[in-house]
């Protein structure tokens, strides 16, 4: 359907047709799945990990999740997990994450999902965020371009620089 050197498209269902295209071997979390797992008390809830940059990290995360710059990042702060643990990678929309999870999984993960839609399509859904421990609703919106799948009240005030 896209060509091999096609730059994704920049719509939620486009997007998520180009990474499930690209990344057929990592399975996929929807938010809604996701929430449902982890307010249920009875399973083991999984390892959340962000792996936005730390500029993205610093206005919100899911609430409990880890950080890490990229997939290698990812392998090396989740080292000393029990390769069956289930894992939920996640970025701003999905393509980072997807190769993240692309490495946790080429690292022995055996349980590694790639949450649909990133951080974007879990705040557009009005699921929990923190920033420092605490509720937002503010998410960075990446840049001009990928912003555009986040809704505008989302997006978090950045200062211009003096």
């Amino acid at each position: 359907m896209f060509g091999v050197f096609d730059s994704p498209p920049v719509d939620r269902e486009g997007l998520k047709r180009w990474i499930a295209d690209r990344y057929a071997d990592v399975p996929f979390i929807d938010g809604g799945a996701l929430a449902s797992w982890l307010a249920d008390r009875s399973r083991p809830a999984p390892v959340v990990v962000d792996v936005r940059s730390p500029k993205e990290r610093s206005v919100s995360m899911l609430p409990g999740a880890i950080g890490a710059n990229d997939g290698a990042a990812a392998v090396a702060a989740l080292s000393t997990l029990d390769p069956a643990a289930p894992i939920v990678v996640y970025c701003a929309g999905g393509m980072r994450s997807a190769k993240a999870a692309r490495v946790l999984i080429g690292a022995g993960h055996r349980d590694v999902r790639n949450l649909e839609g990133g951080i974007f399509a879990w705040a557009n859904e009005d699921r929990p965020i923190a920033c420092e421990g605490r509720a937002t609703r503010y998410v960075h919106p990446s840049d001009d371009k990928w912003g555009a799948l986040l809704a505008h009240d989302r997006h978090a005030w950045t200062p211009t620089p003096e």
